[in-house]
């Protein structure tokens, strides 16, 4: 210690005895100290735990059980030392803890010994979560920290005492070694694990939560690729456990790569847009393509290809590493736009409004898009439009002329279920149906005189495109059973095509055959909803219902050969359906499963 004066002055305070509380709300308790050093002359101050002064003597006397702060000052000197002193009573807590030896079934202990006091006492535990316990002993405990408050009830006091029961098992995991993984191909990244601890006989679970799985069920992971791991680690006999995480770095490399993209320039079908790439490395490379709506040729370069998102994965054969791009990531690769339809539009004539009580005003022009579709939008004074080239009866003023050209897409050909159902006694027959109930063109600009055959079925069946635009599958002749198949190809005014297979289901079984493409002014078979083995007189039904689910055709025991009792394109009430698609439902009446589908109306 020092003064102001920087003359030296060290007190020395020394505990010479402490006299107990008879009681714990009996105030002859007392405390008997020394001082020595410094001047020799002295102030005492005496605290109690709550702040409150209680002697300036040497020696207190009088005193309650609690704690007690001193501060001794060298009135000389100016220098001070200060102790603190505790003063007990009669109560005090005694405790043996046993350590907790399961994880699974814990089984620590706590017996509690009391001295003093009135021998009436409560107990009060305070358990880690905060609930309470007022039994004296405690047992089945984890390992954990406990607190202890005892009132003495006939003299109104209480003192505390925290106890800890401590683990006989813990496990103690570290990492020894991370090794990087450094193959795409034969992946050899690992971690060794050392584990301390419990009884020495272990589980182990290693886990990627990339993958979603566990990886390995030994102390050691190996040949991984690089990633996040955790390991929990469970002691066999006593159920603890120890966890921890780590990450194993990947060195690898994906394959380095150029890309080259042309952009389509043109506005409908057949397309210009390309891709063409190119490794760096020597593979040798394997390439898939996806644009989530085409199938694509698994080449290093497509041609062909319409504007928008591609998306590729390319894998080196030689060192097994992939890299990819998705169509519907941040990262696409992107076919441009670069179509821009030629517009020419001429003005063939203009004429002056020459009367003001009967307009005679007009304009005439041509469009000419090479073919494409277009819309004109005119618009002129006090709020006049109109969408035609040739204007009349026009008054005075300024007329603006839009001329909006839509690029052309290919037909649409929808495959319809087709079926040819017979019995085994029966020669095979033909199969035919409109065109138009299942190819269609999203300009209405659909040459059904170019629709062909591409591909004959592989039964050997022959396929035409008869004059009435109905395709006609012979099957006279043929013995054949199963799915037979054929491509048709569709064109438009312009000239752009779709192919497309079709199937053919030749069915000599029992089963109910549905023909769900209808289409009643045709000549074919498909006139009405053909329904091959539903059986006529067990209570059949067949319920239509339009797209809202609304029931809007339904009949019982359906019948091929009934007018009266089959689908023809009407409602209920007698109305024609408009064109569309339906949804069929089937109760065949037998107990078999309720039969459903769409059908096709074609009006």
């Amino acid at each position: 210690m020092s003064n102001t004066t920087s003359c030296q002055c060290a007190l020395s305070i020394t505990l010479n005895q402490i006299k107990k509380a008879s009681t714990c709300t009996s105030a002859d308790g007392n405390i008997d100290i020394g001082v020595s050093g410094g001047s020799g002359a002295y102030t005492y101050n005496w605290t109690n735990q709550s702040g409150t002064q209680v002697s300036t003597s040497q020696d207190p006397q009088n005193l309650l059980p609690g704690f007690y702060f001193l501060r001794v000052t060298d009135q000389v000197l100016g220098c001070a030392g200060q102790q603190y002193y505790e003063v007990a009573s009669d109560l005090s807590i005694g405790v043996a803890a046993t350590l907790n030896t399961s994880c699974i079934t814990p089984n620590g202990t706590i017996t509690v010994t009391m001295t003093g006091g009135s021998g009436n006492f409560t107990y009060e535990w305070t358990f880690p979560d905060n609930s309470i316990v007022t039994t004296r002993n405690l047992s089945a405990l984890k390992s954990a920290t406990y607190v202890l408050k005892v009132t003495d009830i006939t003299r109104g006091c209480s003192i505390q005492k925290s106890v800890s029961v401590k683990s006989q098992n813990s496990l103690a995991t570290s990492l020894v070694q991370v090794t990087p993984n450094s193959s795409c191909k034969t992946p050899n990244g690992g971690v060794d694990l050392a584990v301390s601890g419990g009884s020495g006989s272990y589980a182990y679970y290693w886990y990627n939560a990339a993958l979603g799985a566990y990886v390995s069920y030994t102390q050691d992971l190996q040949n991984v690729r690089g990633g996040d791991y955790s390991i929990y680690v469970v002691d066999n006999v006593s159920g603890c456990t120890a966890y921890t995480s780590v990450s194993v770095p990947e060195t690898t490399q994906p394959p380095a790569y150029q890309l080259e993209v042309i952009p389509n320039d043109n506005c409908s079908a057949p397309y210009s847009g390309a891709i063409t790439l190119t490794p760096a490395g020597t593979g040798p490379y394997r390439v898939t393509w996806s644009n989530g709506k085409d199938v694509l040729p698994s080449t290093l370069a497509l041609t062909g290809l319409a504007p928008g998102k591609y998306g590729f994965t390319l894998i080196d054969d030689g060192t097994g590493c992939v890299v990819s791009r998705s169509y519907q990531g941040a990262d696409p690769v992107v076919i441009p736009d670069a179509s821009v339809p030629a517009i020419a539009v001429t003005v063939n004539q203009v004429l002056n409004n020459g009367s003001c009580s009967a307009p005679n005003g007009e304009i005439k022009i041509t469009v000419n898009t090479g073919g494409y579709p277009y819309t004109i939008q005119w618009t002129g004074p006090n709020g006049y439009t109109s969408e035609s080239e040739h204007l009349t009866s026009l008054g005075s003023g300024k007329y603006t002329g839009t001329v909006q050209v839509t690029c052309n897409e290919p037909p649409t050909i929808e495959p319809p279920t087709i079926a040819l159902r017979t019995t085994n006694n029966e020669p095979l027959r033909e199969v035919s149906i409109a065109l138009e109930s299942f190819i269609s063109d999203p300009n209405n600009n659909l040459d059904l005189s170019s629709a062909a055959v591409v591909s004959q079925p592989k039964s050997q069946a022959k396929a035409t495109i008869t004059p009435a635009y109905e395709l006609l599958v012979e099957y006279r002749g043929i013995t054949y059973k199963g799915t037979d198949e054929l491509t048709l190809r569709a064109c438009d005014l312009l000239g752009a095509c779709t192919e497309q297979s079709l199937s053919i289901n030749v069915d000599v079984s029992g089963d109910v055959i549905v023909f769900n493409a209808v289409s009643p002014t045709s000549s074919g078979d498909n006139k009405f909803m053909r329904i091959f083995n539903l059986p006529p007189d067990i209570g059949n039904r067949v319920y239509i219902y339009n797209r809202w689910g609304d029931v809007v055709y339904h009949t019982s025991n359906y019948d091929n050969d009934d007018a009266r009792r089959r689908f023809e394109g009407l409602s209920d009430h007698g109305k024609e359906l408009p064109t569309g698609t339906y949804y069929y439902k089937i109760e065949v009446g037998d107990g078999r499963s309720a039969l459903t589908g769409y059908l096709a109306l074609k009006q």
